[in-house]
């Protein structure tokens, strides 16, 4: 899931960095949706830690905006799945970030690899 930023740079107007450590804002997250990889649908609590473990900077929406989507791959810091793997998710999660939600705030982005 570690996608690469293509040689680019993007527009990251939230300066995220790969290893940032982020919250989930909402109570309305859900990984693992429709089983994905066989792994059980998790519901991730508000407040949960996420860290971030791909940036990309796409084309899509360029000839739109004159400048591609960045999409953003998430890890959870505090919870596993049964197996003990890394519960991850994917670009559809990064608006229920605290900091991407609320941008007029203060980040709260933590120390990278807490």
């Amino acid at each position: 899931m570690n996608t690469p930023s293509l040689g680019r740079a993007d527009d990251n107007q939230y300066q995220l960095q790969l290893g940032d450590i982020c919250h989930i804002a909402g109570s309305y997250v859900t990984a693992n949706g429709y089983n994905y990889c066989g792994y059980q649908e998790f519901q991730v609590p508000r407040d949960s830690r996420v860290r971030v473990i791909g940036i990309k900077q796409t084309e899509l929406n360029r000839d739109r905006f004159g400048h591609g989507d960045v999409y953003l791959d998430l890890e959870l810091v505090d919870h596993r799945n049964a197996d003990g793997t890394p519960i991850r998710m994917g670009n559809r999660h990064a608006w229920c970030l605290q900091e991407v939600c609320n941008p007029g705030k203060e980040a709260n982005k933590e120390l990278k690899n807490a």
